[in-house]
């Protein structure tokens, strides 16, 4: 996952399942774009999440909705600068 931080907060970002398990995979500072690798066990056995970016110091939890991730699937996330839209695109290749 390449998560790309707009706003001016740290977000600690977490890969929910549709079980309800959470699982942090990262943090990603205010304007900086990180490489998150999720791990299989983070999606469950029907390969949806749920991403979450928790804002520091803010009351916010912008989620993305269920996403299908399967084993070598890349996919663009983005936090908004206002911090209320996540949104998940497949990843353009290098």
């Amino acid at each position: 996952m390449i998560f790309t931080n707009q706003s001016l907060d740290q977000a600690d970002v977490y890969a929910v399942s549709s079980s309800g398990a959470q699982t942090r995979i990262g943090t990603v500072m205010p304007g900086r774009t990180d490489t998150l690798h999720v791990r299989q066990g983070a999606v469950g056995g029907d390969n949806q999440a749920n991403i979450v970016a928790r804002i520091l110091a803010r009351s916010r939890t912008p989620s993305s909705g269920l996403v299908t991730l399967s084993p070598g699937d890349r996919v663009q996330v983005t936090l908004s600068s206002d911090e209320r839209i996540l949104s998940v695109l497949p990843a353009r290749e290098p």
